[in-house]
C-alpha cells in the first residue's frame, strides 16, 4: 500500500512538472518558494489563488525568456530554475514575479489641501509639504503641493485617508533608497489593466528604453479624452500603488499607446532588462495577490 502511494507521488509529481513547464531540472538548480496569498487566507481560498497566480507566473518567466518549473504545493508555488541560465536569472525571476502588475493611469491633483493639512508643520520635522514646480506647453508656470516624509508612517498619520477630498489617494513617489519618501495626491483611476491591448519593451527615438503600452480602442479613447482635458498639468503611471513618473502633458495623447519610461538607474543594459521585465509583467496581466518569496534553496543533482 505505501509503495502504491509513494508511487501514486511520484506520478503526480511528475506530472506537476511537465505541467509546469519545459526546464530540466535533473542537474539541479535553484528553487523559489512563494506564498500565493495574504496571512489569514483559508487554505481552500489560498489555494484557488495559488492556481490562478500559477498561470501568470509561467506566463511570465516565459515572457522573459527564464526557463523555469513551476508547480503547486497547496498554497505555495514552488518555481525551479535549472543550473546553468536559469539559476543565473534567479534576480530577474525574482523581479518579475516580486511585482503584482496592477497598472493604473491618474491624474496628479495641484493638492491645495496637503498645504491647508500641513499648516504649521515644522521644516525640519519628519513630515513637511513641498512643492513641485514646472511650465505648460505655452510656459505658463504649473504645480502641485506633495509630501516630503522620512518614513511611510509619519506621513500616513499627519494626512490620514479620511482627511483626504473623496476620490483622492495620497501615493508613494518611486525614489532612490535611503533618501526622503515623497507622495503625490492623485486623482481616481483614468485607465487600468483592462485598458492594455498589448505590451512590448521598445526604445523611443532617443534610443532611451521604455516598457510601450498598446491601448484597447477604449482605453485609448480615455487617455485621449483625459490627456485633452489636462493639458499642461500631470499624469502619474502608477504600478502596484507606486507612482513610477508623473509626466508632463504637453498634448493631448491620441496614438492609442503609452510609452513607460525606465528610471535613469543602472546602465543602459539594466535599463534595457528593466523594461523587459515590465513588459513581461504587464503582458502577462495582474496576479491575484502579491507573491511573497517565503524560500530560496538549492536543489541537487538527480542521481
Amino acid at each position: 500500500m505505501l509503495r502504491n502511494g509513494a508511487m501514486a507521488l511520484v506520478a503526480t509529481l511528475t506530472l506537476l512538472s511537465c505541467k509546469g513547464g519545459g526546464a530540466d531540472m535533473s542537474k539541479g538548480g535553484l528553487e523559489l518558494v512563494y506564498e500565493a496569498a495574504p496571512a489569514g487566507t483559508d487554505d481552500g481560498r489560498a489555494a484557488a489563488l495559488a492556481d490562478s497566480a500559477r498561470k501568470i507566473v509561467l506566463a511570465r518567466l516565459a515572457a522573459a525568456k527564464i526557463p523555469a518549473v513551476v508547480r503547486l504545493d497547496g498554497r505555495k508555488l514552488r518555481v525551479g530554475l535549472p543550473a546553468g541560465e536559469g539559476m543565473s536569472r534567479a534576480e530577474d525571476a525574482k523581479k518579475v514575479l516580486g511585482m503584482v502588475g496592477a497598472f493604473e493611469v491618474r491624474e496628479v491633483q495641484d493638492a491645495q489641501f496637503l498645504k491647508e493639512l500641513g499648516a504649521g508643520l515644522d521644516e525640519e520635522g519628519p513630515v513637511k509639504v513641498s512643492r513641485d514646480t514646472w511650465s505648460d506647453v505655452n510656459g505658463a508656470p504649473r504645480g502641485c503641493f506633495m509630501v516630503d516624509a522620512a518614513d511611510e508612517a509619519n506621513a500616513r498619520k499627519v494626512f490620514p485617508k479620511d482627511k483626504l477630498p473623496s476620490g483622492v489617494d495620497l501615493l508613494q513617489q518611486q525614489g532612490v533608497p535611503g533618501e526622503r519618501l515623497v507622495f503625490i495626491a492623485v486623482s481616481a483611476p483614468v485607465l487600468n489593466n483592462e485598458s492594455i491591448l498589448s505590451v512590448k519593451a521598445i526604445k523611443d527615438p532617443m534610443g532611451t528604453p521604455v516598457t510601450n503600452l498598446k491601448l484597447t480602442p477604449d482605453g485609448a479613447k480615455k487617455l485621449e479624452e483625459a490627456t485633452h482635458r489636462i493639458k499642461g498639468k500631470k499624469l502619474a503611471l502608477v504600478l502596484d500603488s507606486v507612482i513610477l513618473s508623473t509626466p508632463v502633458v504637453m498634448t493631448a495623447m491620441d496614438q492609442g499607446e503609452l510609452p513607460l519610461p525606465q528610471a535613469d538607474v543602472g546602465d543602459r543594459k539594466a535599463r534595457e532588462r528593466a523594461a523587459d521585465l515590465l513588459a513581461a509583467a504587464l503582458g502577462s496581466g495582474a496576479l491575484p495577490a502579491a507573491l511573497t518569496l517565503v524560500e530560496e534553496r538549492h536543489v541537487a543533482k538527480s542521481h
